[in-house]
């Protein structure tokens, strides 16, 4: 579902770009690709070769996505979003760290507080996509992992709060009343409760399907572009 909706969002950039609620469709994606990332760190048999797989994708992804962003090879304003999920899961492995290793609850809280902050200077010197923004949603699907009333809510809150006075973006106006873009997002959640925490069908294959997609659709997207233009 995350690739659809990430498929759906950068063809409505490239290919459609008058079709505006491709973008809005598009929202949905990067939300469900948190959560995906942060419940693979803590089931992934090694940590080690996860990292790594997400810094080799990132690595080859950022030509393609600096393509479709910029039209150029190289932007340094910008980086892809795997660079965002690959940073937020050394954080969230940080604080488990020092979870697991120190009882104080102060310690704890003091740990998460550093932690964002540390994302937020991530947001300004990496600028990856999403940025401070996705690792925050990252911590949030981490901090309220457990399926209780009160953590679903929280995530709720949480993820409007962020798609809305974080992330900018433009507005949809249904009447009089603008709707920003990003908020949309939010609707990511009702898959995500839908899951059942138990894992699909698993191949060496399929796994390296889900990595290559991201820079492969760009490269398909802009080929297709620059095709019909």
């Amino acid at each position: 579902m995350a690739m659809v909706f990430m498929l759906v969002d950068h063809s409505g950039i490239l290919l459609f770009p008058k079709l505006y609620f491709l973008r809005i469709i598009g929202r949905l994606a990067f939300p469900i690709f948190a959560f995906l990332a942060t419940e693979g760190y803590f089931h992934t048999r090694n940590l080690k070769k996860y990292l790594l797989r997400l810094l080799c994708f990132a690595i080859i992804s950022e030509i393609p996505y600096n393509i479709l962003k910029t039209g150029t090879i190289y932007d340094y304003s910008r980086r892809n979003v795997l660079w965002t999920l690959l940073f937020g899961i050394l954080l969230i492995h940080a604080i488990e760290y020092i979870r697991n290793k120190y009882d104080s609850i102060f310690l704890h809280i003091l740990t998460i507080i550093s932690a964002c902050a540390i994302s937020f200077i991530f947001g300004i010197i990496v600028r990856a996509d999403y940025g401070y923004a996705g690792i925050m949603t990252m911590l949030v699907f981490y901090l309220f992992k457990e399926r209780k009333m009160q953590n679903l809510f929280c995530q709720a809150i949480l993820l409007f709060a962020i798609n809305t006075f974080i992330l900018n973006s433009s507005c949809v106006f249904i009447g009089n009343i603008g709707i920003p873009k990003q908020l949309f997002a939010v609707f990511s959640l009702i898959p995500i409760w839908l899951y059942k925490g138990k894992q699909g069908y698993k191949s060496k294959t399929l796994s390296f399907i889900y990595y290559s997609f991201y820079p492969l659709h760009i490269i398909l997207l802009v080929i297709i572009h620059i095709a019909i233009h």
